[in-house]
């Protein structure tokens, strides 16, 4: 919730677009130089390069944050009366719902631009909060962004109005902006709970899962191995786990019979055998005696043969 309170905090004054585009640019810098880190091992030049582009976006929302979305950018005397801190509590938090949106859209058309680089939302940060990770049902990730900037926006116009009623001696304790945003929260944290209380409450099939992965040694994105290789090697270790599982059995039952007990013995042969995506580099054809052999035929060959079926379209 607290990840934006700093870049936010810069823009307090009447900064410049250009000025609030600076310190947001060099946040965002920061940012992604630290979290691509996983590019440098492959390319330095290719890491920087991302970084100074993806920081863009941050001193886009820092421009708009020191400008249009600033509320200091008229000065506003401090409210005392009930209907001047009503206006004060729109006010704010209109500010801070035109920050949050701007956010999103912000990561919104990261995913897009330029072929998109969606990676590493702010909404991510909800990834070990599963409760409040629900609400990305009706909002998505990127709609998950918005509560910690308007949550942010919220607290730095607080905290600046709490200094400024300590220099006037007059602070007030309740805010109602603040008070607002933590009613936000807590709708979004009883709407989570609620989803996530009901998440086991449905129909539930319980399978055994055998996943089977090979060290396919890959150059520059080429498969060095033959397709023939990738799948008898899938085929080998996966034949190689089920008879290991079917020895675990057949050693349980032993065991089981052994001791007299009446307990049970667990079938450990899967329900469900997943292999990777990028298994199967071809199309196989099984034959008659089992064995699967590659398929030559090229696409061109394959829409020629489609459309001597019927007129299709293609």
């Amino acid at each position: 919730m607290w990840i934006l309170l700093p870049l936010l905090w810069t823009s307090r004054s009447e900064k410049k677009r250009r000025a609030g585009f600076g310190i947001g640019f060099l946040s965002g810098l920061g940012f992604w130089l630290i979290n691509l880190k996983w590019i440098w091992t492959v390319t330095g030049l290719g890491a920087v390069t991302m970084a100074l582009y993806l920081a863009v976006y941050f001193g886009i929302f820092g421009a708009f944050a020191a400008n249009s979305a600033n509320p200091w950018r008229k000065e506003v005397k401090v409210a005392t009366e009930i209907p001047a801190r009503f206006r004060e509590m729109w006010r704010s938090l209109g500010y801070a719902a035109m920050l949050g949106g701007w956010w999103c859209g912000m990561e919104w058309i990261r995913g897009w631009m330029l072929t998109g680089f969606g990676w590493n939302g702010l909404g991510v940060a909800f990834h070990n909060n599963l409760i409040m990770a629900q609400n990305a049902e009706f909002v998505g990730v990127y709609g998950l962004s918005f509560l910690p900037v308007f949550f942010s926006a919220v607290a730095v116009q607080v905290g600046r109005r709490f200094y400024l009623q300590a220099k006037e001696q007059s602070v007030k304790l309740l805010h109602w902006d603040f008070a607002t945003a933590m009613l936000v929260i807590m709708g979004s944290f009883t709407v989570g709970s609620v989803r996530f209380s009901h998440a086991g409450s449905g129909e539930q099939i319980e399978a055994k899962v055998l996943l089977a992965q090979q060290n396919i040694p890959q150059t520059a994105g080429k498969v060095e191995w033959p397709r023939e290789e990738i799948l008898g090697g899938f085929t080998d270790l996966v034949s190689g786990a089920l008879a290991d599982l079917d020895a675990q059995t057949h050693e349980d039952l032993k065991a089981t019979s052994a001791e007299g007990s009446e307990t049970p013995v667990v079938i450990r042969k899967p329900d469900w055998v997943i292999w990777p995506e990028a298994t199967l580099v071809d199309r196989f054809f099984t034959l008659e005696d089992g064995s699967r052999v590659p398929e030559t035929m090229t696409l061109s060959d394959l829409l020629d043969d489609i459309r001597e079926m019927g007129d299709f379209t293609f």
